[in-house]
């Protein structure tokens, strides 16, 4: 954002949420749009949409933003909620009046190509660490990088002017070894016009590079402008750094506050946001204005905010909940908006009048990952489906393996590969285990590229279901239930010939039942998902869609509030229904919805449908998330051979405690 600044664009892009992974949750979204949108993005690229799902493209840097997503039906709120914050945080400017430089040309007398020398990571972190401190203690700042300066620095007077940006206050970073010459010339010119510069470094010693006493010099020459401090916490860097028409407080520096400021024409908007986890963050907010009113992010409602006046200022509380966010306006004038209703404190839960009912939302799911491989040349048994493609191509002489996989083909390069002998065929058998008693009418097979190769099941041939697909529209559906027994079944796809699009991928067999682990693999069973809890535990291990839970409640006589509250879940979001209609969505604290214009005096029915994701049918399985990303080649990681249960990494969703239906005690 301090480039844009400089150079007068409002506009600020950024590929947000790729590699998150298929368990991406709202709460995540939220968090990070969040933490976007006060530190200067206001145009978010949501990565990535897949055109299809076929072979390792499901690897390729989830989550969707599409229909493959069980919560997408729901994300247009999200969608909102981004559109709102890119709305406002491109409104108006940014105008901060301290410029911090950057200490790159520091950090270039380190570099190497050879050998990467420990003073560029202690100068990262150090940097790092202060342009946190900054931004928790609420300093307004632009980054100066010295490589913009040359171009667009001047000097006019006490003013040190980049671009479109003028500043009273240089700051010099502790990490800052180097300054370029036209850095020097800039700062002298500023300096002998009456500027002033904070310094945590007590002596810059080198000018491009070349050990230097000028930098020492000029801090001499002005020794009342060139104010060196130990620490931000020093009362003369309070001074300095904060301005005097704006200030936030906080109340014991609990939770993670930011904030970025804009000015209007007519006011200034103000974007708070609390990035912590956990903790709860509360202020005290005062700036210049007549009036303050409250833009709420996720559905546009405007409100007055109760303030007092306090030396010419507007003076409001700010309380933010773990991953909470609030806009405001100061308006240069008095608005005539209504007044902001505080929240109702008491609440008294009214009891169902029945059990919860449970449903799923879709058949449940056991995903076959391991097969066995038979070649012309070689026979694989129990093979990672990984392993087993890649071997795969090796043999028919593409010897990097998939080419699909994070590789970018040139022109037509792969696809004039696909030139195999007619002898090059191969079997792929997939086993599965059935638990006597289970009803078999159900079961399908979802199996990838039916072009490629025929599928049957213990021996029977089986065809695709026209029409039809699961998850994505390349996904095909085999009805196998007919031929399929009690013990072990065989799923086989049979190739007549190599081909360049010969991923082979798990498959998965679908139908209403339970999937039990064993000592090496799983079995299905009669059953079905009916209660609170796990839902890995209740056997469904492997499903990704929606549960939903369904209670009955007598309101008597509707003068009040009423709001539906979750304890203890998770999913990716929660999608509240009353009475069969769409009440909205609960993903963060306090993790309840008002639904008081939905209910109806008498008998209502309230549903809460905890939604999945992805993550527990596509993967990573085999990994811990010690990563910050999911990339394509974490699926590669994985036993080579099946292992048992407790080797699994898989999210444990499920609604774990009753939703209640609380009233306002009036």
């Amino acid at each position: 954002h301090s480039a844009a600044n400089q150079a007068g664009r409002n506009r600020t892009l950024s590929e947000t949420y790729g590699g998150g992974g298929w368990d991406m949750d709202f709460k995540k979204y939220k968090r990070l749009v969040d933490w976007q949108g006060v530190l200067g993005v206001n145009f978010v690229n949501q990565h990535l949409s897949y055109y299809t799902l076929k072979g390792v493209r499901k690897f390729d840097y989830p989550p969707s933003f599409s229909y493959h997503e069980p919560w997408w039906s729901s994300y247009n709120k999200i969608g909102d909620y981004i559109g709102r914050i890119s709305m406002a945080m491109a409104a108006g400017e940014q105008i901060n009046t301290t410029l911090v430089l950057q200490p790159n040309t520091s950090v270039w007398m380190y570099y190497s190509k050879t050998k990467r020398h420990p003073v560029i990571d202690n100068i990262k972190h150090d940097f790092k660490d202060f342009v946190y401190q900054l931004e928790r203690k609420h300093v307004e700042y632009d980054l100066g990088s010295e490589h913009v300066l040359k171009t667009l620095g001047s000097i006019n007077k006490d003013k040190f002017v980049v671009g479109e940006r003028t500043y009273n206050l240089v700051v010099i970073p502790e990490s800052m070894e180097n300054v370029d010459q036209k850095t020097l010339e800039l700062l002298n010119e500023y300096l002998a016009g009456g500027g002033k510069v904070l310094s945590f470094n007590r002596n810059i010693t080198r000018v491009d590079g070349i050990e230097s006493v000028e930098g020492s010099n000029l801090q001499k020459k002005y020794p009342n402008q060139w104010i060196v401090a130990n620490s931000i916490d020093e009362l003369k860097c309070e001074e300095l750094l904060l301005p005097d028409e704006f200030s936030v407080v906080e109340e014991g520096m609990s939770g993670e506050l930011y904030h970025q400021r804009r000015i209007l024409k007519d006011g200034q908007l103000l974007f708070f946001v609390n990035s912590d986890e956990d903790s709860k963050s509360n202020a005290r907010i005062s700036a210049i204005g007549e009036s303050v009113v409250k833009m709420d992010l996720e559905n546009g409602q405007t409100n007055l905010v109760s303030c007092t006046q306090e030396n010419g200022k507007m003076v409001f509380d700010l309380q933010l909940e773990p991953v909470g966010s609030a806009l405001y306006f100061v308006s240069a004038k008095k608005e005539n908006e209504p007044e902001l209703v505080a929240k109702k404190s008491d609440w008294k839960e009214i009891v169902g009048a029945e059990d919860i009912k449970v449903k799923t939302a879709s058949e449940n799911i056991l995903v076959l990952n391991y097969l066995d491989l038979k070649t012309p040349k070689a026979e694989m048994k129990n093979a990672y489906f990984m392993d087993a493609l890649v071997s795969l191509y090796q043999e028919n002489g593409i010897e990097f393996g998939n080419p699909w996989q994070h590789k970018i083909q040139y022109k037509k390069e792969y696809l004039e590969l696909d030139n195999f002998s007619e002898n090059s065929g191969f079997d792929a058998e997939y086993h599965f285990q059935v638990a006597e008693g289970t009803d078999l009418s159900s079961l399908k097979v979802v199996v990838e590229r039916p072009e490629l190769w025929t599928v049957s099941i213990n021996g029977n041939l089986v065809k695709k279901e026209n029409g039809k697909f699961w998850i994505d529209k390349d996904f095909p559906l085999y009805k196998i239930g007919e031929f399929a027994k009690t013990g072990k079944n065989t799923i086989l796809l049979k190739a007549k010939q190599m081909s360049i699009f010969a991923e082979l991928m798990p498959i998965y067999i679908i139908g209403d039942f339970k999937v039990n682990p064993k000592k090496v693999g799983f079995e299905i069973s009669k059953g079905t998902l009916n209660s609170l809890g796990s839902w890995k535990d209740s056997g469904y291990i492997f499903y990704s869609n929606k549960v939903s839970y369904s209670q009955k409640f007598t309101i008597e006589k509707k003068s009040s509030d009423f709001k539906v509250k979750l304890n203890k879940w998770n999913g990716t979001v929660a999608e509240v229904l009353v009475n069969n209609k769409e009440a909205g969505i609960i993903f963060w604290a306090p993790e309840e919805l008002d639904v008081t214009q939905f209910l109806i005096e008498g008998e209502n029915e309230i549903t809460v449908r905890v939604v999945g994701s992805l993550k527990n049918t596509f993967g990573q399985f085999y990994e811990s998330r010690i990563s910050w990303i999911y990339g394509p080649h974490g699926w590669n990681i994985a036993p080579e051979h099946q292992p048992a249960y407790d080797q699994y990494y898989l999210n444990n969703y499920g609604l774990f405690e009753p939703f209640e239906l609380l009233k306002a005690d009036n």
